[in-house]
């Protein structure tokens, strides 16, 4: 892991070796025979001539890489031998563990979406619980009960090097406490709509507030009748602005009803 020591080996048989040559992505780091001046590495590399190993020291994440071993045995050239070297960074803070709900399933259920993220570190695995099973990844769809105090899940994230954990107690959404808030909501919005002279929107907003309270006590619950009447204008200066009723004037006809004549039937009469 990072800020650690490693020794990188061959594994060949060291007696009766003439050259050794270590070379880190295609350039030469190390050389039994020559003394490497620019040194990439700097004085973190140190080489040993009898074991022909490698020590690295104060690691870093950019010293992940290959490490390529090339010698020669009694005058005959060996197998190069790779070595891959991997640095990890250390987990120092705990997942976060985060819920959507997805949605109601019945009375008793729901779905949530349980996910498991870190603000940082890369090549890291994930692991989910729920208690009884555990799963492979940073995310996935539970179903929940709405009964009791909710669902424990544990994410769990790890690297080669450290592993953290986290836990967080994951409860189904109560849409029946959202649907009462929206009561009260649609009550000053009557309010504010007569006000402001809306009567339609008035109507419209009576009819679901009165849709929404049938709903919630019950399809035996009681209905309300409201009951209006259509009478003579009266007007009143002092009326004030904000009112819920309106009136209909009596309005009389503009145009005057058309004449009717009258004549005297005299059978007696002759044509002249």
């Amino acid at each position: 892991k990072v800020g650690d020591s490693v020794e990188i080996l061959s594994g060949l048989p060291t007696e009766g070796v003439t050259t050794a040559r270590w070379r880190y992505k295609d350039k030469t780091v190390a050389d039994k025979s020559l003394i490497i001046s620019d040194q990439i590495f700097g004085n973190r590399l140190h080489f040993n001539v009898t074991t022909l190993s490698l020590t690295l020291t104060e690691l870093t994440l950019q010293d992940s890489g290959n490490f390529s071993f090339s010698s020669e045995q009694n005058e005959k050239q060996r197998e190069t031998v790779i070595i891959t070297l991997l640095v990890h960074e250390s987990i120092t803070e705990d997942p976060i563990l985060t819920s959507t709900h997805v949605s109601t399933d019945s009375n008793q259920t729901c779905t949530v979406l349980v996910n498991c993220s870190l603000k940082s570190t890369s090549s890291v695995s994930y692991k989910l619980s729920d208690g009884n099973q555990t799963h492979e990844g940073s995310s996935r769809q539970y179903s929940i009960s709405k009964q009791g105090e909710g669902q424990v899940f544990t994410c769990t994230a790890s690297n080669s090097v450290s592993n953290r954990t986290t836990s967080e107690t994951v409860t189904c959404k109560d849409n029946s406490t959202e649907a009462e808030d929206v009561v009260p909501e649609l009550y000053l919005l009557v309010i504010g709509a007569a006000c402001g002279g809306g009567l339609p929107i008035i109507l419209l907003v009576i009819v679901v507030v009165c849709c929404c309270r049938k709903k919630k006590e019950g399809a035996d619950s009681t209905e309300l009748t409201v009951y209006a009447d259509v009478t003579d204008l009266n007007i009143n200066s002092n009326q004030a602005s904000c009112s819920l009723y309106d009136t209909i004037q009596e309005i009389s006809p503009t145009h005057q009803m058309a004449s009717t004549l009258y004549d005297k039937v005299n059978f007696n009469r002759q044509l002249k």
